[in-house]
């Protein structure tokens, strides 16, 4: 893909690199048929999914399983032209469909690595807190937040603080739990606190906060 993308949905993959835990690293961006990237300021990670259409059987001689990391560098409109850069894991890979003698074609599954550190780490631990310092104790304790693509910022104060004991609970219950709990300032102290994660990384904050913010794009969608 060489032109820039003119409509919404449209994009060029710079460069899309799946890379093994022996750290073998393999560049597919010359077999990408489609690609998918969601995200959301109501679900807690991105998510994505990735087609391929190849003739050199990678899952056999790169061992492609399902536990990649994929790097990922593409280029969409709203971005002034830069390339928006994202480390997403695979979890699964689609059954294998035949295209002819020498080409298959199927789909790898993506997920933010820190849903993996979420399932290793349980939470057994007494808070009494601001509530915004608690979600930062939670993510940069329990969810590997030492590594460079995972960052978390913070946006509106949170007015309130909150005091629990968390029961054995995984890291993204805690801070589901406490977001739920955050209150805005006086006089509205409305509970709208959001955690999710952009290509950008991951923020807490809430919608009040949210939609003072410049725009980034504009889309019209047209059926």
């Amino acid at each position: 893909m060489s032109s820039s993308p003119s409509t919404p949905g449209k994009y060029n993959i710079k460069e899309l690199v799946l890379q093994s835990r022996s750290g073998a690293a393999i560049d597919v961006t010359r077999f990408v048929a489609n690609l998918v990237i969601y995200e959301s300021i109501f679900e807690k990670t991105m998510s994505g999914r990735i087609g391929l259409v190849e003739s050199l059987n990678l899952k056999r001689h790169f061992g492609l399983n399902g536990d990649e990391h994929v790097r990922i560098n593409f280029e969409t409109e709203g971005f002034d032209g830069k390339g928006v850069n994202v480390v997403l894991q695979s979890y699964k890979n689609s059954k294998t469909s035949t295209l002819n003698d020498t080409t298959s074609m199927y789909s790898i599954f993506l997920d933010s690595p820190i849903i993996y550190t979420n399932k290793k780490n349980r939470v057994v631990e007494a808070f009494d807190e601001n509530g915004a310092k608690i979600i930062d104790i939670i993510f940069n304790r329990y969810l590997d937040a030492g590594d460079a693509n995972l960052k978390l910022w913070l946006g509106a104060p949170v007015f309130n603080k909150i005091k629990f004991i968390s029961p054995y609970w995984r890291p993204l219950e805690v801070i589901d739990w406490v977001s739920k709990r955050c209150m805005n300032a006086p006089p509205t102290s409305a509970p709208s606190y959001l955690f999710f994660q952009t290509a950008d990384g991951f923020f807490f904050t809430n919608i009040a906060d949210l939609i003072t913010k410049e725009p980034v794009a504009t889309y019209t969608q047209y059926q």
